[in-house]
């Protein structure tokens, strides 16, 4: 389990993914492994600040755990890409992402993801 919650800020959080799925990938790698699954249902460690709010708007996060969450994620996928520059990655969620993409906030979007 990743535990980016557990990582001093953003950056440790992308070296510490980083690291973990280049070595998931240099083991992988010579089979036939096309997808990465990342991140699954990770967006319950940064989700909802207030509810009842829906994960609709930028305002529904926890900002900090937001910044973790998403430098573990960026970190996953450039690690992965470091081996497999071709691999397909999935980022999992447990149901918020959705909203990132059609709501019109498009929090993982805008950042990058």
């Amino acid at each position: 389990m990743y535990k980016p919650l557990l990582q001093p800020d953003e950056a440790t959080a992308y070296t510490f993914g980083f690291g973990k799925a280049k070595a998931l990938a240099t083991a992988l790698q010579g089979k036939a492994v096309k997808y990465y699954e990342i991140g699954n249902e990770l967006d319950l460690l940064c989700h909802i600040r207030r509810p009842p709010t829906k994960g609709r708007s930028p305002s529904d996060y926890d900002t900090a755990k937001y910044n973790l969450c998403r430098g573990l994620v960026k970190g996953l996928i450039a690690g992965v890409k470091s081996v497999n520059p071709n691999a397909q990655v999935i980022v999992g969620s447990s149901g918020w992402f959705h909203w990132a993409t059609s709501c019109g906030c498009g929090v993982m979007v805008s950042d990058g993801i």
